[in-house]
């Protein structure tokens, strides 16, 4: 979205609002380089608001008058809307003013892929610290919230006239909710530092596998420990796994051992955190194939960031997914619940040193032309046009 800003303030004739919930504000409004902020207070943002929230699973980002406010205020010719799950959508059909909603990930799918095959809610709860469960910090309190933000999202593309989207799989969800809306192929913009680098095939003697991956059940940290398991121990292979995005120290880290009965120390998964772009990037080009996992999926920046790298990506063959990566073209496509077939894959790649360079050069390819910037902003100039001149 930062990349997006960037480049759509800099278009003639636009002045951008940009509207986000923030509790650590006293402001209504401020300017930074030419673009107007509106940072709005969530609901429940009190201390006993934030207790009764976590007790009983509120939806916080909402603040329907505040945000009228704000509109009022701004007076926006188009509101484009980041995501179909956020508490900023609840004022779409409240207001007489042309919209698009940009699909990001999608809560009702994600739901549906939650527990991975063999995980349950009462295997995560036995697996789960007191502390996270008192605390509703755990897994299932997300879940339980994640169902409300659901119900809120189906309600939004129910109503909303106009999406951004990029995958068959956005598409066709889009169209079971709403078959009057309009849909409208828009490609993202990556972090700029991304374009600037490209990936090159090592020789060395340890195998370096790495994930982005966030602390949720559903985004595949399952089948890594799995798989590290089966190359460490049925087919000996000097490896390690790095994962970008979360800690060892993470409560999904604990359920997983659990309810698997293995360590991922043990299994050569080093788990480094957060990362800033420079970091992330360097630990890219340092690995020798980007492993994707996750069990429900769009569009995810973490494949597209390492195809435009030139990275050789293995990826499950999950919701948008196939709509990113062309089999054994310029990437390689598994099926998500099945590890056996992802360490098959790993293998298959490693052994072939021209199949792992074409990948990547391929990857690479295929990302600039999707991804390039000058491109993504003409059509989203053209969609503002149309939308304009059609009017609400």
């Amino acid at each position: 979205m930062s990349a997006l800003e960037t480049h759509v303030k800099a278009i003639d004739g636009i002045s951008l609002g940009v509207c986000f919930f923030y509790n650590e504000s006293d402001e209504f409004s401020f300017e930074h380089k030419s673009v107007t902020y509106y940072p709005v207070p969530a609901q429940n943002s009190s201390f006993l608001g934030r207790i009764k929230s976590k007790l009983f699973n509120l939806l916080d980002d909402s603040n329907q008058p505040h945000l009228l406010k704000v509109i009022e205020d701004f007076k926006p010719d188009l509101i484009q809307l980041f995501g179909t799950e956020s508490g900023l959508g609840e004022v779409l059909d409240k207001v007489n003013i042309p919209h698009i909603i940009h699909i990001q990930g999608l809560l009702n799918p994600c739901l549906k892929g939650w527990f991975p095959k063999g995980v349950s809610q009462q295997t995560v709860l036995k697996n789960s610290t007191l502390k996270s469960r008192l605390l509703k910090k755990g897994v299932i309190s997300a879940y339980y919230k994640t169902q409300k933000m659901a119900v809120r999202e189906e309600k939004i593309i129910e109503t909303a006239q106009n999406f951004f989207g990029r995958t068959d799989w956005d598409r066709s969800i889009v169209q079971i909710y709403n078959t009057k809306a309009t849909y409208y192929h828009c490609d993202e913009l990556l972090r700029k530092e991304f374009y600037n680098y490209q990936w090159q095939a090592k020789t060395r003697g340890i195998l370096t596998l790495a994930t982005t991956i966030n602390p949720n059940l559903y985004k595949g940290l399952d089948t890594i420990l799995k798989a590290a398991y089966l190359l460490k121990e049925k087919f000996k292979i000097d490896f390690q796994w790095k994962i970008i995005g979360m800690l060892a120290s993470d409560d999904l880290v604990r359920i997983i051992e659990g309810i698997e009965g293995k360590s991922f120390a043990d299994n050569n998964v080093v788990f480094l955190g957060y990362q800033n772009s420079e970091q992330l990037i360097n630990n890219l080009l340092s690995s020798d194939i980007f492993i994707h996992p996750s069990h429900v999926d769009n569009s995810p920046n973490s494949v597209c960031e390492a195809m435009v790298l030139g990275m050789p990506v293995i990826a499950a063959n999950v919701g948008g997914i196939p709509s990113l990566i062309k089999n054994r073209i310029d990437g390689i496509l598994y099926n998500s619940e099945d590890p056996f077939e992802l360490v098959a894959k790993i293998r298959h790649v490693t052994l072939d040193s021209n199949l792992l360079a074409s990948l990547g050069i391929a990857a690479r390819a295929r990302a600039v032309e999707r991804h390039d910037a000058l491109k993504i902003v003409k059509v989203i100039e053209h969609t503002y046009q149309i939308l304009l001149k059609k009017g609400n």
